[in-house]
């Protein structure tokens, strides 16, 4: 029994002992970990003031090399200076766009860069870095940089290897003189999503970017050549894709359409020749697409409009009939087809969201459909150069925020729309070379933000409204090539910003008044019936380039009147007289006579200095056999010593050549 006893006295002593040693084990492996904690503690924090150190001391460098009117290096919160970002104190993004920064002032400055290696974003754009040295591309510190904007800087030279930013999301180096080949120094970005390279100087074929996350390009405004690479239809993420003014050849890819958010295509100005892809219908996403300026022919695809806001394929060879639905869609905004070859009507079906129209330079025939006046938004219709019929629908005097009408060289015929002038927005109205009749409407004088009215070349009768004079914004005036009649407003004389106007070949008469002052460009009065003399008063359009009194009946005496004309800022004058029933007072010897009719067009080029020229004297001078230099088809020279002592050279133009036309610029 006492052994017993003994034994199990024995047995709790042990397993006290064991208990008591786990305990102390215990506790010391506590401690050790403990200790672990406290060293990487110690570790990290000496890291992180180390680093933090490093950063500081790398921003003040930096600074040293940004105008102290950007950064205020007084405060101590380098995350708090303009253009810079941070997380948990470590700088993320330096945003210093037109900083005012170049290398030549402070050579050091991408050196430093590489020290910041939590840097994600950087934004040099608008500043004169012009080179960046090749010591930053190969830079290991910038691991982590994902947006690099290097755009407007005048950069130079070839193309960088970018491999090093191998996280690299965001690439924009456009507006830049960056030359030659891109090649393959954008593999190894397989992280990209953004690349911009517009407004470049490369030349080569277009690189066919591969394992990439593109979902933005843009190689706008280079000398890229050659065909639009397959590999970009296999970028299902791409939503912007613009490779327009450059010198593409080939076709669209015909399975572009299973870009799917595909957002906006723009192809535009290239030698792009084929037809238009039907597949671009199926893209829903699709806002935008120009492809205007290239040679793609054939038809328009039907439904190519379902989902678009924007579309132009202006000038090209593209030919048939404009689709029924092609105006249709609601969505739509803006169509331009001008400068092809379509022919058929305009369709009457159309988006009521519709603001600018542009069919002009084509074959379409037909009337112009009146449901054009249910364009509450309609700011732009431009139909002109077709063969268009029928009378302009007086339904457009409902387009209320109508600022360009562009009707010109068409068949139409009948009166003008007394309801275009409720159109108070209009700024340019072109309605020349029609066969419109009757009267100009006195309601026109209502266009108040008017700027240039061209309704030459058409059968217009009736008088000139005087009302016209309260147009205060007009500029061009054309009605040149009329039945108009009657007498020129005097109340023309108070427009204030007309420079060009254009009354000739119609049967106005009476006296000219006195000319607004503002006119610098043209005053055209030729093939009138106007009589009395000249007005002394044109004598002070120093400034006006082309006048044109021919063919006329002016009478009255000689008058020397010297015209005073500042040639800085011109290439030539051309003045056109023929002077009809010249009465002579003076009574000249025969032999000195001045020549009763004067045909001829005198321009001097005198563009760099001022020139004194009696014009009487030139008609003289071309009235004498004797100063003759040379013949032409098409002209005669002569030499001619004015007043001033100047010699100049006359060139007397014929008219009859019609190598100049009197018009509208």
């Amino acid at each position: 029994m006492k052994s017993l006893k003994e034994g199990n006295i024995n047995t709790k002593g042990r397993e006290g002992k064991e208990e008591s040693f786990e305990r102390e084990g215990m506790e010391i492996r506590y401690v050790l970990i403990s200790l672990r904690f406290i060293v990487f503690f110690c570790f990290f924090f000496v890291v992180i003031v180390h680093g933090a150190q490093n950063q500081k001391d790398t921003m003040l460098e930096l600074a040293k090399g940004i105008p102290s009117s950007k950064w205020n290096t007084s405060n101590g919160n380098q995350c708090e200076w303009k253009g810079v970002s941070c997380s948990s104190s470590r700088v993320t993004g330096l945003f210093l766009s037109g900083f005012g920064l170049s290398t030549s002032f402070f050579p050091r400055f991408f050196e430093l860069l590489c020290d910041l290696s939590s840097l994600q974003s950087l934004d040099l754009s608008s500043n004169s870095f012009s080179i960046i040295p090749t010591s930053f591309f190969s830079c290991k510190g910038l691991s982590r940089l994902k947006y690099l904007n290097l755009s407007s800087n005048g950069l130079t030279g070839r193309l960088s290897n970018f491999s090093e930013f191998s996280v690299l999301e965001t690439l924009d180096l456009s507006f830049n003189n960056l030359e030659g080949v891109v090649g393959l120094n954008l593999n190894g970005l397989a992280q990209l999503k953004s690349l911009n390279l517009s407004s470049n100087l490369f030349n080569d074929n277009i690189p066919a970017l591969k394992a990439m996350k593109l979902e933005e390009v843009s190689l706008s405004n280079n000398s890229f050549h050659g065909e639009i690479p397959h590999v970009f239809v296999t970028f299902e993420n791409l939503t912007f894709l613009d490779f327009s003014q450059n010198s593409l050849t080939g076709s669209i890819p015909g399975d572009i359409g299973n870009l799917s958010k595909l957002h906006k295509l723009l192809l535009s100005s290239n030698e792009l020749e084929g037809s238009v892809p039907v597949s671009l219908s199926k893209i829903k996403a699709l806002c935008r697409f120009a492809a205007n300026q290239n040679k793609f022919n054939g038809s328009i695809p039907p439904r190519i409009t379902s989902y678009v806001q924007f579309f132009d394929l202006s000038y090209n060879n593209l030919q048939g009939m404009i689709p029924p639905d092609l105006l249709a869609p609601a969505s739509l905004q803006i169509v331009d087809l001008s400068a092809n070859v379509l022919q058929g009507p305009i369709p009457s079906n159309v988006s009521k969201n519709l603001y600018r129209l542009r069919l002009g330079k084509n074959l379409l025939n037909g009337s112009i459909p009146s449901e054009f006046g249910q364009l509450l938004n309609f700011t732009y219709l431009e139909l002109n150069d077709n063969q268009l019929e029928g009378q302009i629908p007086q339904q457009l005097g409902n387009c209320k925020s109508l600022t360009l009408l562009n009707l010109a060289n068409n068949f139409l015929h009948g009166g003008l729309p007394v309801s275009l002038g409720r159109l108070n927005q209009l700024v340019i109205v072109q309605l020349q070379q029609n066969i419109l009749t009757g009267k100009i409407p006195a309601e026109f004088s209502n266009l108040a933000n008017l700027s240039t009215l061209d309704l030459s070349h058409n059968s217009l009768t009736g008088a000139i409204p005087p009302a016209i004079s309260s147009l205060s914004k007009l500029q061009v005036l054309n009605l040149e090539n009329n039945n108009l009649n009657g007498s020129i407003p005097a109340s023309l004389s108070s427009l204030p910003n007309i420079i060009e106007l254009l009354l000739g070949n119609n049967k106005l008469s009476g006296i000219v008044p006195n000319m607004p002052t503002s006119l610098s460009l043209a005053l055209n009065l030729t093939g009138n019936n106007l009589n009395g003399s000249i007005p002394s008063q044109l004598g002070a359009a120093t400034q006006l380039e082309i006048l044109d009194l021919s063919n006329n009946n002016f009478t009255g005496t000689e008058k020397k009147i010297k015209y005073q004309f500042d040639c800085d800022c011109c290439f030539c004058w051309v003045f056109c007289w023929i002077f009809a029933r010249v009465e002579d007072e003076v009574h000249q010897s025969e032999d000195n006579a001045l020549p009763q009719i004067v045909n001829g067009h005198f321009i001097t080029s005198n563009s760099n200095h001022k020139t004194g020229i009696d014009f009487f004297k030139a008609m003289e001078l071309v009235g004498n056999p004797s100063n003759t230099m040379l013949k032409t088809r098409f002209s005669t020279y002569y030499k001619a010593a004015m007043p001033n002592g100047r010699n100049y050279t006359i060139n007397k133009l014929n008219w009859s050549e019609k190598i100049l036309q009197m018009g509208s610029h």
